[in-house]
């Protein structure tokens, strides 16, 4: 658990270090990488790590293995705000979608409606190694009336 949750806290430090710096600076290609072998670690030891997203935090299994709060500005706030319900992590993760998957995030942390959200993003990173489930929160919950007729 603990190198899940070492993981995570490293994967966290690179999306923020994505956004405040060029992606080619040497200390967010250091986090990078970072991420990228701590991952490989956990899936050696884990392969099947998938993750429930919660808005206060990330799940495997029962274990919170990322709390964050309910912050705007968390990673699974984010996620969870954008539909995403569960993240799974498959052995032989390369590097590159390490870093596709800290950008989509990155940038789609900051999404206020307009442009792309987290999902929209992941989704252009033709992701092989990670997947993930998304529910369509744009669904509106009937309340059982009849709407008022329209002149």
């Amino acid at each position: 658990m603990q190198k899940m949750r070492g993981a995570l806290a490293a994967l966290a430090r690179a999306v923020r270090a994505y956004w405040l710096y060029d992606s080619e600076n040497a200390a967010v290609r250091r986090l990078v990488d970072d991420v990228s072998r701590q991952l490989r670690d956990v899936l050696e030891a884990q392969p099947d790590f998938v993750l429930t997203v919660e808005s206060h935090g990330l799940l495997f299994g029962d274990t919170s293995v990322l709390e964050t709060g309910d912050s705007a500005e968390s990673i699974p706030h984010a996620l969870h705000r954008d539909g995403i319900r569960r993240l799974e992590f498959l052995p032989g993760l390369p590097s590159s979608e390490v870093e596709g998957f800290i950008s989509a995030i990155s940038f789609g942390l900051h999404f206020a409606g307009v442009g792309d959200d987290i999902v929209s993003l992941l989704w252009r990173q033709d992701l092989s190694h990670i997947s993930y489930l998304v529910i369509d929160t744009s669904i509106v919950e009937s309340t059982g009336h009849t709407p008022p007729a329209q002149f």
